[in-house]
């Protein structure tokens, strides 16, 4: 009995349930049976109800129901036996009276909806025993991305018939059921359906003794529980129909042995396995791509029915990464790694997207191939359903651990790049290495895996056998490696008579005199700027050419720019090009413009203020925009001076090299540098231009046509480390200090030591070592220190304080002498006065004539002393041996002004003479480094505007004062740094001994004060000064040096609230105004006065 509805049906999992009144009946007994949907969105249309005797099958009983959606009707010619829908409206429930025979004895009713109805089965019709038929639009239709296993069995007579019903099984696929005692695969029965190529429907019986290892057929003389024999294959429009019984499962006498797998049993509950998945081109079953357990189980005494929906696991999703995976390997990945290895040269004036052509091609190809290479991945991860693939599956199983890795590696790659140091970072080689190292092995790794695939059964069937593809890409990336690999070896040992086109251009070579380009100077004497170089002072490039002068008179007509210098360093003597493998020179050679527009006086960098910055982050400053006579300068300085804002030192090394991401400041980039710099190169007769065919492409280079100049310039490196070591970078002539900084930087520096011994190259690199260690930001707050005048000029001596002029210098008061002659601290009780020899003002200089006869003298407390900071005089004691000009385990004997002499065992004053000898009151021969911090704020009226001065209309800066114990004078707190001590801590340390003492703060908030004062400190203030001090304790062979900077509040939030008080080291301590009549100790006047100028303030 059928419903006819003018369509086939299909099957279906039951979303509708029967239910009764009462589940027993008797003759004459009335059943209210209701059918409904399982939820309340479970709708339907039509309905088809009956009862059978569960025996025979035959109709019982007949029907009534007031309900009116529903009507009476006659199956087989018997009276009102079943019931049907009357409308074809979507239903909830529908509700019917059931009447048993008055000839029926006591029996049980079992509600029970049918699970599927399908034309073929209608052998599964028959052994339900209550069926329900739902037409309802939320059954699922048969497509190609879904499909429906029917599983039936029937027990009769000692014989079990299976039948698998199931739709959208794609060529080559198969399905199969497994029996098993547990819910692992291994120790199963399999009985699998299979669709062939030409549709034919194939079924077999399997053993699976060991997990996901290759399976078994069973043959018909294998008795391995139970007589296997198909019945029926069918396949009908797309529904596929397999039958098999299962019979006699008795094992004969005499052939019982040890089996893989454990008979199989009519009496054994079994879990059911369910799996689907391709065909090899044999025919053989490939490992499955789905596979489920079912919680229902299955004994094959019993008869029952289960509906499931099963995914093939698409083979699409399988093909898909393998042809993902091949084209991303096979040529994207090989691609982008053969343009980065071997055409770094190639095109070097063109670009793209403002990055050189090879790097542009590399980055994307690269980025595509990351992109994909994820997609590939998850396209497997999908189709295995995120399982792990089996080790006794090894070649599977190694592909499977092989590509993870390519997949990790392909994952940090680009991470790497995004995180890379810049290319001028002396750790860049790190990168360089590690990154070329990871993707050659994740190219190798790629291969292997794509390798074993072409062993897999399912690489053959999924993509159709082209594992010839694999091999002849995989020798042609082989021949493609070896034949560059042999182009590059040969070109490097015997390019010349490798190319007969070489087209000689040394005719063009000229000589062109040039003169010394001097930079200009800005603000008051005494004052330089700092400069994008660490130097802009005139003093610098003098010395430059003195060196050249000293070493060559004829060197000024090729004199080279820093660009030029470090390019020569780069370029190969007979080649002509720089190294493949350098990608650090490109803005290595943009950092030598802006240093070298430094050096000229072109431009500076920006004023630190309260919060310093580091070199890097400052913005340079234009000075002058007067022409260099440089192209590449002039352009570079034409770039800053339209630029407004200004932008950074790294912000412009990123625009002219053109490795920036915003399209609007492409236009910054300099073009063709290394070409203009090797041009310039040839126009002074040092390289020549030839044009080198290198089988794909004409490449020009440079060789080498005079090799004097790269000799000097090698041996100027080598002495600057070697010969002519300072031992200490702040002595070093600044011009030699930026070449090896920016050599190094390009990644050029080791040309230079090539040709040294295994020694000497030992002591450069540690002195290079050395340098690079240095922090910039420290040093160049010391290696841009100003002196008060230079000590062997024309000008004023610097000595005033320190020195008996022999004049009534002080018209204050009627005295005939020097206010200065005596020296400070003597001439009380405990010590008698010193008084300083008479050094006129044109006898200062120790190279000036003069019959000098200087007082000695050494303070009684610092001669005695036994302490450990405290030196011995060398010329008492012969066994004294001081480090002198450097920085040993005390203190730092160096100058700011540079080397100093050694005259008798102790240093002379390197700024002249000052009338005594000796060691006064300091603990130093040499050298006695201070710190004195000038905490500034602005003067302020009772509504906080800022005063300004009456004459000059200036606000009036204020300054924390101190009155000194010992000369009773105004002074800035400062003080002595201790051994060892870092400026920022005795700028510290002086102004919290010398006016922070508040007797009545509690302990809270003096603690807050000082963590406020600390930070403020940490953070960096302006540097004014630093260098030779016009102290009254200088001598001839002990002087104080200092290193001043200003802590500046502006808007009076912190430091400018301090109610400041004196300290154990001073007298009193006050906010004092700043005025050109204040009288402060030492050279103290002279730094209030910077501090003035610095903030625009009244002087």
């Amino acid at each position: 009995m059928m419903p006819s509805h003018g369509a086939s049906s299909t099957p279906c999992q039951s979303n509708y349930v029967i239910e009764a009144n009462k589940y027993q009946y008797s003759s004459n007994d009335n059943v209210q049976i209701t059918v409904r949907g399982a939820t309340s969105s479970n709708r339907f249309k039509g309905v088809l109800l009956v009862a059978k005797d569960s025996s025979d099958k035959n109709i019982l009983g007949h029907w009534s129901s007031t309900d009116t959606s529903v009507s009476i009707v006659s199956c087989n010619d018997t009276f009102s036996n079943g019931i049907t829908h009357t409308s074809s409206d979507y239903k909830s429930q529908i509700q019917a009276t059931w009447h048993s025979p008055s000839t029926a004895t006591q029996g049980n009713i079992n509600p029970e909806p049918m699970n599927s109805l399908t034309n073929p089965l209608h052998r599964l019709a028959r052994d339900v025993a209550a069926t329900s038929k739902v037409a309802n639009t939320s059954v699922p239709s048969m497509n190609t991305t879904s499909s429906t296993l029917i599983l039936n069995w029937t027990y009769v007579n000692g014989t079990t018939t299976v039948a698998m019903l199931t739709n959208n099984l794609l060529n080559y696929q198969w399905v199969a059921v497994g029996l098993s005692l547990d819910n692992r695969m291994g120790n199963d029965h399999v009985f699998a359906c299979q669709r062939l190529s030409d549709d034919t429907i194939l079924l077999q019986r399997f053993i699976n003794p060991d997990g996901h290892a290759a399976t078994t057929m069973v043959t018909a003389d294998s008795n391995l529980g139970g007589i296997f024999q198909v019945n029926s294959l069918s396949f009908n429009n797309g529904i596929i129909y397999c039958e098999f019984s299962l019979s006699n499962f008795t094992v004969p006498a005499g052939r019982r042995r040890k089996r893989s797998v454990t008979l199989l049993s009519q009496s054994t509950p079994y879990q059911i396995l369910v799996a689907v998945g391709p065909l090899a081109g044999s025919n053989s079953l490939v490992q499955h791509s789905w596979t489920t357990v079912l919680s229902q189980t299955m004994q094959l005494d019993q008869s029952g029915t289960i509906s499931l929906a099963i995914s093939g696991g698409s083979v699409n999703l399988l093909r898909a990464h393998g042809i993902i995976m091949l084209f991303t390997w096979m040529l994207l990945v090989s691609t982008g790694i053969i343009i980065a290895r071997y055409f770094k040269q190639s095109l070097p004036t063109h670009k793209l997207c403002g990055k050189a052509i090879w790097f542009a091609i590399h980055r994307f190809v690269m980025i595509c191939s990351v992109l994909m290479t994820a997609v590939g991945f998850l396209l497997i991860v999908i189709y295995k359903k995120g399982h792990w693939t089996s080790q006794s599956l090894s070649r599977e199983f190694a592909h499977s651990i092989i590509g993870l890795i390519v997949c990790i590696a392909t994952v940090i790659q680009p991470g790497m790049a995004l995180f890379r140091c810049h290319p001028d970072h002396r750790r860049r080689f790190i990168f360089n290495y590690a990154h070329a190292m990871l993707g050659t092995t994740a190219l190798i790794l790629a291969i292997t895996a794509i390798m074993l695939s072409t062993f897999f059964i399912s690489f053959n069937s999924v993509l159709n056998n082209y594992y010839g593809v694999v091999v002849a890409w995989l020798l042609s990336v082989f021949f493609i490696v070896i034949t560059f690999e042999c182009i590059e070896l040969f070109a490097r040992k015997n390019w010349p008579p490798f190319n007969n086109k070489t087209i000689n251009r040394k005719t063009m070579a000229t000589i062109t005199r040039r003169k010394p380009q001097l930079s200009s100077t800005t603000g008051s004497s005494g004052t330089r700027s700092e400069s994008a170089g660490n130097s802009t002072s005139q003093s610098n490039q003098d010395d430059r050419d003195k060196d050249d002068e000293r070493e060559n008179d004829d060197d000024k007509e090729t004199r080279l720019t820093l660009m030029e210098e470090v390019l020569l360093l780069g370029l190969k003597d007979r080649e002509g090009y720089t190294s493949f493998w350098n990608d650090c020179i490109s803005s290595g050679l943009r950092g030598c413009i802006l240093t070298e527009l430094g050096f000229r006086g072109r431009v500076e960098l920006e004023k630190t203020g309260a919060r310093r910055k580091t070199l890097s982050n400052r913005k340079v400053m234009l000075l002058d925009d007067t022409a260099t006579g440089d192209v590449l300068l002039d352009e570079a300085l034409r770039h800053i001076k339209e630029t407004q804002p200004q932008e950074t030192v790294q912000s412009w090394i990123e625009y002219l090299s053109g490795e920036c991401w915003n399209p609007l400041k492409l236009k910054y980039q300099l073009r063709n540098v290394r070409e203009r710099l090797a041009k310039n190169l040839v126009d002074k007769g040092i390289c020549s231009t030839e044009k080198q065919n290198f089988f794909l492409f004409d490449m020009t280079t440079h060789p080498l046509n005079d090799n004097v100049h790269k000799i000097k310039l090698i041996k100027k490196i080598q002495d600057s480390v070697l010969s002519r070591w300072p031992n200490d970078p702040r002595r070093m002539d600044k011009r030699i200090l930026a070449l090896i900084y920016l050599a190094h930087s390009s990644d050029v520096l080791e040309n230079a030591f090539t040709s040294l011994s295994d020694e000497d190259y030992e002591v450069a690199m540690k002195h290079v070592r050395e340098l690079l260690d240095l922090d910039p930001d420290q040093e160049s707050s010391i290696q841009l220190g100003t002196r008060m005048a230079e000590p062997e000029s024309t000008e004023i001596p610097t000595h005033h304080k320190c020195r008996n002029c022999g004049e009534p210098c002080d018209k204050s008061t009627y005295s005939d002498t020097c206010i200065n002659a005596k020296y400070t601290r003597t001439g009380t009780r405990d010590q008698p006065a010193i008084i300083r020899t008479i050094v006129p003002n044109d006898k200062v200089r120790w190279s000036a004539s003069f019959n000098y006869e200087p007082v000695e003298f050494t303070s009684e407390k610092v001669r005695t002393s036994t302490k450990e900071y405290v030196d011995r005089d060398p010329r008492h004691d012969l066994t004294v041996d001081i480090p002198w000009n450097s920085d040993d385990r005390l203190c730092d004997r160096r100058s700011y002004y540079g080397p100093y002499k050694i005259i008798g065992r102790v240093p002379q004053n390197p700024c002249g003479r000052t009338g005594i000898t000796g060691r006064g009151h300091l603990g130093h021969f040499g050298p006695n480094h201070a710190a004195d911090p000038i905490v500034t704020r602005w003067k302020r009226d009772k509504n906080g505007v800022k005063v300004l001065h009456r004459r000059s209309r200036k606000p009036i800066l204020q300054f924390v004062c101190i009155v000194r114990n010992d000369t009773r004078e105004y002074a800035i707190p400062g003080g002595m740094a201790d051994k060892k001590e870092k400026v920022t801590d005795t700028l510290q340390r002086e102004f919290h001994e010398e006016v922070l003492n508040f007797p009545d703060m509690d302990q809270d908030g003096k603690e807050a004060l000082v963590n406020t004062i600390k930070n403020i400190f940490e953070n960096g203030g302006t540097r004014i000064y630093c260098g030779y001090v016009d102290d009254p304790r200088n001598t001839d062979n002990s002087w104080m040096e200092t290193t001043v900077y200003n802590f500046h509040d502006e808007y009076n939030e912190h430091l400018a609230l301090i109610n400041v008080h004196a300290g154990d080291d001073a007298a009193k301590a006050f906010w004092q105004d700043i005025d050109s009549q204040l009288s402060l100790f030492a050279s103290h006047t002279d730094f209030v006065k910077r501090v003035t100028i610095l903030h625009k303030a009244h002087w």
